[in-house]
C-alpha cells in the first residue's frame, strides 16, 4: 500500500484556499486538519474539504499536537513565519512555509537552527518551481542554443491598492491595516513580489554557471509610499560572469510579469512564468528563427507542489530541484535584504 502524507494548514487566507484545491485527486497526500482563529473560515474548510470536527483547531499550538501530521503548511501573514517555522520544528513536523520564508536573514537564521535541530524537511513555496514549464526552462539553458547568455529582465507587480486614475493621479489612498501596505506585517514589493525575482534570479544564474556566488546589487528606482513600505522597486544583479539580471517588482501596478533571457545567439521568453496554465507556452529564437514550445499537464499548479513534496517525503530523494534547499533561501534573503536596506540610503 502507497503511504499517504497528512497534511495540516495553518492559517485559512486566501493563499490557503487556493493550495487545497490541490489536494483533489491526489493518491499521495490528504488535507487532515487546519487550525484558524476564524471560526468562518474553519466552518468553509470542515464543509469543503471534509475536515472532521476534531481535526478543525482555532489554536495553531493544537494543530501542531496533533500526532498524524505529517508536515505543516505555514499560510499565515510574512511576519509569522519565523516563529510558527520553529514552533513547528519543536514539534518535529515537516514544514512548508508560504513565500517569503521569512522577514530577512536574521529570522531565517534562528528559523533554519531549529529546523536542523529537529531535522525536520522545510521548504518555501514557489509554486511556479515544481511546474514542468520551469523545468524546460532549465532545460533549454543547459542545451545552450540561444549562445551565452549575457542578460535576463524578471518581473512581477499586480495593482493591489486598485482604485481609478484621473490624470495619473489615483484618489484610493493604500490602507495600513492590509498586510501589503503594513511595514510590521512583512508588507512591501520586494519581500511580496520581489522574493519571486529574486529566487527565479538565482535559479537561472545557478543553473548558468555553478559556480554561484552572491551578486552586487544596483538599485535603478524604488517608491516609497505613504504607509512606508515600497511600493514598487527596481534593481540590476551583476554576476562575477558578466551575467546581468533586472529584476522588477510591484504591488501598485501590473508589469509585464514575463521572463525574458538574452543570449549571444538568441532569446527565450516565458510570458507567464508565476501561475502557468494547464497549457503553457515558452517562445525560443535562435538566429532569428523562432520555435514555439508548448507544455502541457493535466494538474494544477498546487497539485504539483503537493504531490512532489509529499512524494519527496515518503521516498527521502536526495536530488530534486523543484525542492527548494536551505542554501537556496539564504541567497535569496541575502539578496532581498540588499534590495529592502537600500531604500534607506537611496
Amino acid at each position: 500500500m502507497n503511504r499517504l502524507i497528512n497534511w495540516g494548514i495553518i492559517g485559512l487566507g486566501n493563499a490557503a484556499r487556493c493550495f487545497s484545491t490541490g489536494f483533489l485527486n491526489l493518491t499521495n497526500a490528504k488535507l487532515l486538519a487546519v487550525a484558524s482563529k476564524n471560526l468562518e473560515k474553519l466552518q468553509y474548510f470542515k464543509n469543503n474539504y471534509h475536515i472532521e470536527d476534531n481535526r478543525a483547531f482555532t489554536r495553531y499550538e493544537d494543530l501542531l499536537s496533533c500526532k498524524d501530521i505529517d508536515i505543516v503548511y505555514i499560510a499565515l501573514p510574512n511576519s509569522m513565519h519565523s516563529r510558527w517555522i520553529i514552533n513547528s520544528a519543536r514539534n518535529r513536523k515537516n514544514i512548508l512555509v508560504e513565500k517569503p520564508v521569512t522577514l530577512n536573514s536574521k529570522e531565517l537564521r534562528l528559523a533554519l537552527l531549529a529546523v536542523n535541530n529537529n531535522a525536520v524537511f522545510f521548504t518555501e513555496g514557489f509554486l511556479y518551481r515544481y511546474h514542468p514549464q520551469t523545468f524546460k526552462i532549465i532545460e533549454l539553458i543547459k542545451e545552450n542554443n540561444i549562445g551565452d547568455i549575457y542578460k535576463i529582465n524578471i518581473s512581477f507587480g499586480n495593482d493591489a491598492l486598485g482604485g481609478k486614475r484621473f490624470f495619473g493621479y489615483r484618489l484610493k489612498r493604500p490602507n495600513k491595516n492590509k498586510r501589503l501596505f503594513n511595514q510590521e506585517l512583512g508588507g512591501g514589493a520586494i519581500l511580496d513580489m520581489g522574493c519571486y525575482v529574486v529566487s527565479m534570479a538565482t535559479l537561472l544564474a545557478k543553473n548558468i554557471n555553478c559556480e554561484f556566488t552572491n551578486p552586487s546589487i544596483e538599485v535603478t528606482d524604488i517608491k516609497i509610499g505613504k504607509t512606508g513600505v515600497d511600493e514598487q522597486a527596481s534593481a540590476k544583479l551583476h554576476f562575477h560572469n558578466k551575467l546581468e539580471i533586472n529584476i522588477e517588482a510591484s504591488i501598485i501596478n501590473k508589469l509585464k510579469n514575463n521572463l525574458e533571457i538574452f543570449g549571444t545567439k538568441g532569446k527565450i521568453q516565458v510570458d507567464q512564468p508565476w501561475f502557468p496554465n494547464s497549457e503553457s507556452i515558452i517562445t525560443q529564437s535562435v538566429n532569428n528563427i523562432t520555435d514555439i514550445v508548448s507544455i502541457r499537464t493535466n494538474l494544477n499548479i498546487y497539485t504539483h507542489q503537493l504531490n512532489t513534496i509529499s512524494d519527496f517525503i515518503i521516498r527521502g530523494k536526495d536530488k530534486n530541484y523543484s525542492i527548494i534547499k536551505q542554501d537556496e533561501m539564504i541567497d535569496n534573503m541575502s539578496i532581498l535584504d540588499k534590495w529592502k536596506n537600500s531604500f534607506k540610503i537611496f
